[in-house]
């Protein structure tokens, strides 16, 4: 009977079992679905001007996205983020350049920065001026973002579909590696006043002309690159010619700087200093002769200055003829933008290895131009301070470790402000066609400028063979030619050809398919050519006249790169 019992109670068990079932269980097995992460690195941190970097946490992550926002009242004048991937190795930099563009919703600036690939450690750095105030996240997934593209400052373009992998720095992630075309250069090119941010530099710009003796003109000599702002403020070094009649002179709207009124009409040292407010990119540098003494080229820097309050000026600027250091006559005011200029003297170029200023700032280049074959002036460099004056007394010395220096020029500009980064601009527009789209601009990178003097039929060598940048060999493209002939030569033609050895007698080839006559006084200029001539890796440039000989100055421009 008791047994009997059991087995219905057990039976009874298992009823209710069913009828109420225990809840089902499952043991957790790990994620196996594509993770995300997003983080937030620090909030309301104060930049340092030193690296500050944070670790991220890093779930198998290949796509990699720092963005940093600093508000409007609390920015920072420069701000470079970097993402670093580290192994058991090293570490590397896996970042794109950074993009940056204006937050209307939190009234401040976005900073951004894309990486990719896998590595176990991910590190994110920034660093931004002394003062500013940001926030800083990281976001990871194990897919790929879309790239982000554009000039800091301006507007962002999302490349997607058949432009993922065709800009210059930029391969889609997941995508193939292979040559792409059509390829956009210069969409990615750094910045070029990351330097002088503070003391309000925008952009720059360096050009001449070869002027013939006894000439008059008016002579263009250099434009303004295109203000980044409205209301900039514009200052003009030249290495200028000197005048065998009344004199020279600048026409308006540029005006002499106040202490050079001499030098700005030809006296010696043959150096001037304009300026100009509200500039434009139309407002060339324009000089004029009563007769050009001696013929050789008259060559311009300008530079913007950002001028947010509209009162920037010249306050004091000085010049010192055959030497490589130059005074302010008074002490500078507190927080003024400082600038000085070298002409190298001769037809040897110079080197500058450094400037050096009582005041103790550190000096960088600002822009500048050599010539292998100069006449009258080899060479005009503008160096300028990362860092706004003091209220004190100032000498400013050239060290060259080439050449010679006709002589130096300062200029002390009060009223300039904070200027924004200026990144060389470039369409993302594609040829279909799959043809090599390049834009180049006052900006791009490794120019060259020569020019020769030919009198006789001969060949003259006029830019030396190039040899390597950064281990990569390169070649000569030209994009610019000028032929002045003073003295016409009948039957006279001038070609650029290239090789290799003494004026090009070894492997000789034409460069130009066509020639250039010097049978006729006049200035022949072939200018911003859409396709440009370039020479074999290593080769030079050299020019080559026949026939009866032309006295003739031919001055070609161009850049190297592979």
């Amino acid at each position: 009977m008791l047994r009997v019992k059991q087995v219905l109670f057990g039976a009874l068990l298992s009823l209710v079992g069913l009828v109420f079932p225990q809840a089902a269980r499952a043991q957790f097995i790990g994620d196996v679905g594509l993770q995300t992460v997003g983080q937030t690195l620090t909030v309301g941190t104060t930049c340092t001007g030193a690296p500050q970097t944070y670790v991220a946490t890093n779930i198998g992550a290949i796509s990699h996205q720092a963005t940093a926002f600093f508000s409007s009242l609390t920015g920072a004048a420069s701000v470079v983020i970097e993402i670093d991937g580290q192994d058991s190795v090293s570490t590397y930099k896996i970042s794109s350049p950074q993009i940056s563009f204006a937050n209307a919703l939190t009234g401040g600036t976005d900073y951004v920065v894309q990486g990719a690939g896998y590595y176990p450690k991910i590190i994110v750095s920034i660093t931004c001026t002394i003062g500013g105030i940001f926030n800083l996240s990281y976001s990871g997934a194990q897919t790929a973002f879309s790239p982000l593209v554009g000039p800091p400052g301006g507007t962002v373009q999302n490349i997607n579909g058949g432009n993922f992998s065709q800009v210059q720095g930029i391969v889609a992630q997941l995508a193939s590696g292979g040559a792409v075309d059509p390829i956009i250069l210069g969409g990615l090119e750094l910045p070029v006043n990351s330097n002088f941010l503070t003391v309000g530099i925008d952009n720059f710009n360096t050009a001449n002309a070869p002027i013939s003796a006894g000439s008059s003109g008016p002579f263009p000599i250099v434009f303004p690159p295109t203000p980044t702002k409205g209301g900039e403020f514009a200052v003009a070094f030249e290495a200028n010619l000197s005048d065998a009649g009344s004199g020279t002179s600048i026409l308006a709207p540029w005006t002499c700087a106040p202490a050079l009124p001499g030098a700005c009409g030809g006296g010696s040292p043959q150096m001037s200093m304009e300026y100009l407010s509200n500039v434009s990119a139309g407002n060339a540098l324009v000089r004029t002769f009563s007769s050009s003494t001696p013929g050789g080229q008259d060559i311009g820097s300008i530079v913007l200055l950002a001028n947010a309050s509209g009162v920037a000026a010249i306050r004091q600027d000085n010049i010192a003829g055959g030497s490589l250091a130059v005074a302010f006559s008074g002490n500078t005011l507190a927080n003024s933008t400082l600038l000085a200029a070298v002409r190298c003297a001769g037809t040897l170029p110079c080197v500058v290895s450094g400037v050096t200023d009582t005041q103790g700032h550190t000096w960088l280049p600002v822009t500048g131009i050599n010539f292998n074959n100069g006449s009258q002036a080899s060479g005009l460099f503008v160096w300028a301070p990362t860092t706004l004056s003091t209220a004190a007394a100032d000498t400013i010395t050239f060290t060259l470790s080439a050449g010679t220096a006709a002589g130096t020029m300062a200029a002390e500009v009060t009223g300039t402000t904070t200027s924004s980064i200026t990144q060389p601009a470039v369409s993302l527009a594609a040829n279909p066609i799959g043809s090599l789209v390049v834009t180049q601009d006052a900006q791009f990178p490794n120019q060259f400028v020569c020019s020769v003097t030919l009198s006789t039929a001969t060949t003259t060598q006029c830019q030396a063979p190039p040899t390597v940048i950064n281990n990569v060999a390169v070649r000569a493209y030209v994009t610019d030619i000028q032929v002045n002939t003073t003295t016409a030569g009948a039957g006279s033609t001038l070609q650029l050809i290239t090789g290799t050895g003494t004026n090009c007698g070894t492997g000789t080839a034409n460069l130009s398919a066509i020639t250039y006559s010097g049978g006729t006084v006049g200035l022949q200029s072939f200018l911003d050519m859409r396709t440009p001539l370039f020479t074999p890796l290593q080769s030079a440039v050299c020019v080559k006249q026949t026939a009866t000989a032309s006295t003739s100055v031919v001055e070609v421009h161009g850049y190297f790169a592979p």
